[in-house]
């Protein structure tokens, strides 16, 4: 608890000095999750209806018609766990917004936790995607291969742009 010539210790002093860069840095933390998390409760939902509306409806006892297809599997799983990544993504944006965002927050626990949000967005971002191409899969294939391989290619190609595109985002 060493004090300068102004009685003030170093903690004081960082604190003033670096206020506004605090300042600067809390508006920019609250802006992100509030942004991503519309995106994330947009997913959630588009996920959660869709778990409902499976791909090729449902027969009269209730069950799934394309249940013993291998691609419903993947529908299914890929659905999963979009909502639930997509869910967890709003809960810990929720958290960082509501984080009193002191000078310790931003030493580790701030950064971790966006860290780890942004994970989850990409990974329901992109589970979505193959669910969406599951989808249409199941719902519009036929019995012409060169029908079939332009479906996949159609259904498969934001996944190839998004994969491709996920390697080149910098975190400023």
């Amino acid at each position: 608890m060493t004090r300068n010539s102004d009685l003030k210790t170093a903690h004081e002093v960082f604190s003033e000095t670096n206020d506004k860069l605090r300042a600067n840095a809390k508006d920019w933390m609250c802006e992100n999750p509030k942004n991503c998390s519309i995106v994330a409760v947009l997913i959630a939902i588009v996920a959660f209806t869709s778990a409902y509306t499976v791909p090729g409806g449902t027969n009269e006892t209730g069950h799934p018609v394309l249940k013993d297809e291998p691609l419903f599997l993947l529908f299914t799983l890929a659905d999963a766990i979009s909502l639930s990544t997509a869910l967890t993504s709003v809960i810990l944006f929720l958290n960082i917004l509501t984080s009193p965002f002191q000078f310790k927050d931003f030493t580790s626990s701030l950064f971790e936790k966006q860290l780890t949000v942004l994970i989850l967005l990409i990974i329901f971002v992109a589970t979505m995607m193959v669910a969406f191409a599951a989808t249409l899969i199941l719902t519009v294939s036929s019995e012409a291969t060169w029908s079939d391989m332009t479906l996949y290619g159609v259904s498969l190609f934001p996944v190839f742009v998004f994969v491709s595109e996920t390697g080149t985002i910098e975190i400023r």
